[in-house]
C-alpha cells in the first residue's frame, strides 16, 4: 500500500491549493477504494471456489464407487490450496487496510504544518 508522498503535500501548499484538505481527502478515499475491491476480488475468488470445490466433493461421493470420479483427489487439493491463499490474501490485505488511518491524519497533520512555513517553501522553490 502506498502513501502520499512528502513531495505531493509540498506541492499542495507551494501551488496554493483551495481546499488542500480536501483533495487529501480524495486521494486517501481512491487508495481506499482500490484496496477494498482487491480484498473484494480475493475473498470473492476464494468464496467461490470453496462452494465448487464442496460440490465436486459431494458429486464424487453421490456417484459411486464404480464410475470414476471426474475430479480427482489432487485437483481438489490443489484448489483448496488456492482457495485458501486468495482468502488469506484478502484477510491480509484487510489487516494492511487499518493503517491507512494513520497515514491519513499524519497527512493532514504535515499538511498544516507545511502551510504554516508557506513563505518558506516559496523562497525556497524561487532559487
Amino acid at each position: 500500500m502506498k502513501s502520499i508522498k512528502l513531495r505531493q503535500l509540498i506541492d499542495l501548499v507551494a501551488g496554493d491549493v483551495e481546499d488542500g484538505e480536501k483533495r487529501i481527502e480524495t486521494i486517501f478515499g481512491w487508495q481506499f477504494e482500490r484496496e477494498m475491491a482487491v480484498i473484494r476480488w480475493s475473498l470473492g475468488i476464494s468464496a467461490s471456489l470453496a462452494v465448487a470445490i464442496l460440490i465436486a466433493y459431494f458429486r464424487s461421493l453421490q456417484v459411486g464407487q464404480s464410475v470414476p470420479s471426474a475430479i480427482s483427489g489432487t485437483e481438489l487439493g490443489l484448489a483448496m490450496l488456492f482457495a485458501t491463499a486468495s482468502a488469506s490474501f484478502g484477510i491480509y490485505r484487510l489487516l494492511q487496510l487499518r493503517k491507512l488511518h494513520e497515514q491519513y491524519t499524519s497527512a493532514l497533520m504535515l499538511f498544516s504544518r507545511f502551510r504554516s512555513i508557506r513563505a518558506f517553501i516559496h523562497r525556497y522553490r524561487a532559487h
